[in-house]
C-alpha cells in the first residue's frame, strides 16, 4: 500500500516538473505540445523565377499555390535561382526549424517565406531567358540533398538564349520537330539531368509585351515541348494551370529587355492556303448565261472539290468568277459574279462555307490574251480563261 502511495507520488512530480519545465523553458518536446510539427526537412527544392521584360510579374504574397508549395517544403532548403540570359543562384535559405514552441515555430515559418518569395521577386541581371540552363543549374543545386527532389518553375517558359532559343530555332512553329530537336541536344549533351526529380511549373505561357501573347493552340505545343524536354532529362513535370493574380503598376522595377519571338513562332500557322480553278471544261456554262451545261458533271466536280477543301483544314473560301475578253467591262463582271454565285452555292451544300463571291470578268488574274492581233476571238485561249478560282485564305 505504501509503495503503490511512493509510486503516485513520484509521477505526479515527475508530471508536475514536466510542466513547469515546459512552460520556463520551453523545449520542443512533444510533451509540451503534441499539435505542433518538428519542421523536420521534406527535402531541398530549388526555385526557378525572375522578373524579365517577356513575362507577367506575379503577386506572390497572394498566390496561394505558391505559399503552399514553399510550405510544402518548408525544413528543408531553398535554392532561388534566377533564369536570366546567365542564369544564377540568387539565395540559398536553410528553413530548418530553430524555435523552441508552436508560436515561434509560426512566426519562424512565416520569416522563412517571406525571405523565399522576396528573393522569387529579384530582378533579372541579364537579358533574356535561357531556361534549360536554369534547369540545369536547379537540378545541380539538389544534387547533394536529401529526401524529395523538387524544382518549383514560376516562368512563361518563354526561352530566348541557349540551345532552347524559340526565335532561332523554331521549335514552337506548328511543325517543327520537336523531338529530332531534343534528341540532337542529347547527343550534344546539353540536357540537364533531371534523374528523380519533379518540377512543378506555375505560370506557363504567362507573357507580357513587348512579347505577343500566345493563344490556347501556342500555350498546348508549349507545355507539350517543356514536358517532351523534361521527360527526355528523365524528369518528371506537372503544370499548375491555375491563373495568378499579377502585380501592376508604373513604379515597379525596371528589368532588362527580352527579345520578342515572333508571334508567327507561336500562332497556328498560317493559315491553310488553297487555290482550286474549275476551268470550262470542268465545270462550263452555256454561252453568255451562269446556266451550267451539264449539272450532273458539274456537280460531280464540284464535290470533289469540297472534299479536297474540307481535308485541307480549310474552314472558308472565296469564289471568283472569271471570263473571256469577249463583251463589255460590265458584262464580263455581271456574268462572272453570277456564275461564282452558282459554284458557291454548290459549295456550301457540300459543307463548305463561302465568305465572299467575286466577278472579275477578264480582269482575273493569269488571264491569257485570247484574241488575234486584229481582235479576232481564239475559242481555245478564251475556253481557258472562262473558269471559276476557289482561293484561301
Amino acid at each position: 500500500m505504501r509503495n503503490s502511495h511512493m509510486r503516485r507520488m513520484r509521477q505526479y512530480i515527475i508530471t508536475v516538473l514536466s510542466i513547469v519545465v515546459c512552460s520556463v523553458v520551453g523545449l520542443t518536446l512533444s510533451a509540451c505540445d503534441d499539435s505542433a510539427n518538428s519542421g523536420a526537412s521534406s527535402g531541398s527544392v530549388a526555385i526557378i523565377a525572375s522578373n524579365r521584360s517577356n513575362q507577367q510579374r506575379f503577386d506572390l504574397l497572394s498566390s496561394e499555390q505558391i505559399t503552399s508549395a514553399i510550405d510544402d517544403h518548408m525544413g528543408g532548403t531553398f535554392y532561388i535561382i534566377s533564369a536570366d540570359g546567365v542564369p544564377r543562384l540568387v539565395a540559398s535559405i536553410d528553413s530548418t526549424s530553430k524555435a523552441r514552441n508552436s508560436n515561434a515555430r509560426k512566426k519562424e515559418r512565416r520569416t522563412y517565406e517571406v525571405s523565399v518569395l522576396a528573393a522569387m521577386l529579384t530582378p533579372a541581371e541579364k537579358p533574356e531567358s535561357d531556361m534549360l540552363s536554369a534547369l540545369s543549374l536547379a537540378a545541380s543545386s539538389l544534387a547533394h540533398g536529401s529526401g524529395d527532389r523538387t524544382i518549383l518553375v514560376v516562368d512563361s517558359g518563354v526561352s530566348t538564349a541557349g540551345a532552347m532559343a524559340f526565335q532561332n530555332t523554331g521549335l514552337l512553329e506548328p511543325h517543327a520537330d520537336v523531338d529530332a530537336m531534343i534528341e540532337r541536344m542529347r547527343s550534344a549533351g546539353t540536357l540537364p539531368d533531371l534523374t528523380g526529380v519533379t518540377v512543378r511549373w506555375f505560370g506557363l505561357g504567362s507573357v507580357e509585351e513587348p512579347q505577343p501573347l500566345l493563344d490556347t493552340a501556342a500555350k498546348n505545343r508549349l507545355k507539350s515541348l517543356w514536358t517532351k524536354l523534361i521527360a527526355a532529362a528523365n524528369g518528371e513535370v506537372v503544370f499548375d494551370d491555375a491563373p495568378m493574380m499579377k502585380v501592376t503598376g508604373d513604379d515597379l522595377p525596371a528589368v532588362p529587355e527580352v527579345t520578342p519571338v515572333p508571334v508567327g513562332a507561336f500562332e497556328l500557322g498560317a493559315a491553310p492556303s488553297l487555290e482550286v480553278s474549275l476551268p470550262d471544261t470542268e465545270v462550263g456554262f452555256e454561252a453568255d448565261v451562269d446556266v451550267l451545261r451539264n449539272e450532273e458533271v458539274a456537280k460531280s466536280r464540284i464535290q470533289e472539290a469540297a472534299a479536297q477543301i474540307r481535308s485541307s483544314g480549310v474552314s472558308e473560301v472565296r469564289v471568283t468568277g472569271c471570263t473571256s475578253s469577249w463583251g463589255t467591262v460590265e458584262h464580263r463582271q455581271d456574268l462572272s459574279e453570277r456564275r461564282a454565285e452558282v459554284v458557291a452555292g454548290l459549295l456550301e451544300n457540300n459543307g463548305v462555307k463561302v465568305t465572299s463571291i467575286t466577278g472579275l470578268g477578264y480582269e482575273c488574274p493569269h488571264q491569257v490574251v485570247d484574241t488575234n492581233a486584229d481582235g479576232t476571238p481564239i475559242e481555245e485561249l478564251m475556253a481557258v480563261n472562262r473558269r471559276v478560282i476557289i482561293q484561301a485564305p
